[in-house]
């Protein structure tokens, strides 16, 4: 599934980096959805190599689950808590809970 008109990938999704122009070495590196930036319109990517970045939602695309994790529970975490100090603080709240 391609996100890129939209951003309905959420937090935890694993995906597949494609279509990078900038840094064409990490087409096909995988990794999870840590964050969405709705200022940039990109989402906070870490990889299974560590490294992370902001993509858009043209170059990536939901991977198949593997066996090995990405970022662990404190990792994930961190980076809501993260997330959310640079948002002000303010919760997402989701419709129909």
């Amino acid at each position: 599934m391609s996100y890129a008109s939209s951003n309905k990938a959420k937090v935890g999704t694993r995906v597949e980096l494609k279509g990078l122009q900038a840094k064409p070495e990490l087409n096909g590196q995988r990794g999870v959805i840590l964050a969405y930036h709705a200022t940039t319109g990109r989402f906070g990517v870490r990889l299974e190599d560590g490294r992370g970045g902001n993509v858009k939602p043209s170059n990536f695309v939901e991977a198949a689950v593997s066996s090995s994790p990405v970022c662990g529970v404190d990792e994930l975490e961190e980076a809501t808590a993260l997330a959310r100090q640079k948002s002000g603080g303010r919760k997402r709240r989701r419709i129909g809970r």
